[in-house]
């Protein structure tokens, strides 16, 4: 038996069509040529999506624990690498390049401090948990809010501003200003 909402789940963690498995490009609402399905058509299906995700917050955060507990070696190679495959790429995706651009420029730099700090007893072991909940807070507001601007620049017509008429004007503009002057 295949529970199709986890296997739907999936195909979304890794940014395919949920319906057809086609790879869309990034943004949040993605609407697909082959099958016309749309990834996240409302504000709930991205929560829908994060609740999901958040859910693996609690095992990686003590996983990257115990891997902070190994000096210098827990935390480049392997712990850095984990929270980035099981929490992070997984909103990371769904951001539009302009967005994830400034991001990962904060986030490198909040993760060369955290990463400095890491030789201090006792401090060291917390650091990777500490840089996997900032690095997913981040991202994951990110996500949310460009979510909700979708959302909102959908609910307006493009162009709604335009489609109301323009006043013509029959006059020159010169008397036109000394009419409302008076």
């Amino acid at each position: 038996m295949v529970d199709t909402e986890s296997h739907r789940t999936k195909l979304i963690s890794l940014r395919r069509c949920p319906v057809c498995a086609s790879l869309p490009s990034k943004g949040v609402q993605q609407t697909r040529s082959v099958c016309n399905a749309v990834t996240f058509g409302s504000q709930s299906d991205l929560d829908r999506y994060l609740t999901g995700v958040n859910k693996q917050l609690p095992v990686t955060l003590v996983v990257c624990f115990l891997l902070g507990l190994l000096p210098v070696l827990g935390l480049l190679p392997p712990g850095i690498i984990y929270y980035r495959f099981t929490l992070v790429s997984k909103v990371k995706r769904y951001m539009p390049r302009h967005i994830g651009f400034q991001a990962k420029r904060g986030v490198r730099i909040l993760n060369g401090v955290l990463i400095l700090l890491q030789p201090i007893p006792f401090v060291g072991a917390f650091l990777l948990m500490l840089m996997c909940y900032s690095n997913y807070v981040i991202y994951r507001g990110l996500l949310e809010r460009e979510g909700r601007w979708v959302w909102r620049m959908s609910a307006v017509p493009p162009y709604a501003a335009m489609e109301q008429p323009r006043p013509v004007y029959t006059q020159p503009l010169l008397s036109r200003t000394s009419q409302t002057t008076h």
